[in-house]
């Protein structure tokens, strides 16, 4: 009987361990919501940088849209100017000078697809730090996800060493 009395776990011990238990329990609670909060969070940042890289690449298309349709004009306006033209040289002057201004609009042109070039490569550097980013929180998502698991370990460890202790009392009190 002696024997039997020192197997047995204490009320007060069995009081600690379940104390201790729930909170692990209650700590992993907190862990796994704050992941979740940061990862809406992200999801809500990249969802931002989507958007204003999309709307950059339609102000982009519609200045390449306009850019054409006017060196669209411009070239046809060109070819009119080239047809009425007479093998003559004193007729040769004149239509040189009328090609200066559709040359200055083909530089305001060039000047707009650079523009777009900038503006382009400028969202693409955004996203490539959007990117940057999610890839962060994705490396501490993992380490919380770690974490969990060894916590999770952690309670099959102490779940298993109750299943004993129950055991052990119930092999006591059958003696």
């Amino acid at each position: 009987a002696g024997a039997a009395a020192s197997k047995l776990v204490s009320l007060k011990d069995l009081k600690k361990f379940r104390k201790s238990v729930n909170d692990k329990v209650e700590n992993n609670k907190e862990d796994m919501s704050s992941v979740f909060i940061q990862l809406r969070s992200l999801n809500e940042a990249f969802d931002t940088l989507s958007q204003v890289l999309v709307e950059e690449v339609d102000s982009a298309r519609a200045e390449i849209s306009k850019t054409k349709v006017d060196l669209s004009d411009q070239v046809t306006l060109l070819a009119k100017g080239l047809q009425t033209l007479t093998p003559e040289v004193l007729n040769l002057r004149p239509a040189v000078e009328n090609f200066a201004p559709i040359a200055e609009s083909a530089n305001s042109a060039l000047s707009a697809v650079q523009k777009l070039r900038q503006w382009t490569e400028s969202g693409f550097r955004r996203l490539n730090e959007a990117m940057t980013v999610q890839q962060q929180a994705l490396t501490i998502v993992d380490t919380h996800l770690s974490s969990i698991q060894d916590t999770l370990q952690c309670l099959q460890q102490v779940k298993a060493e109750l299943k004993s202790l129950r055991k052990e009392t119930a092999d006591c009190r059958a003696e």
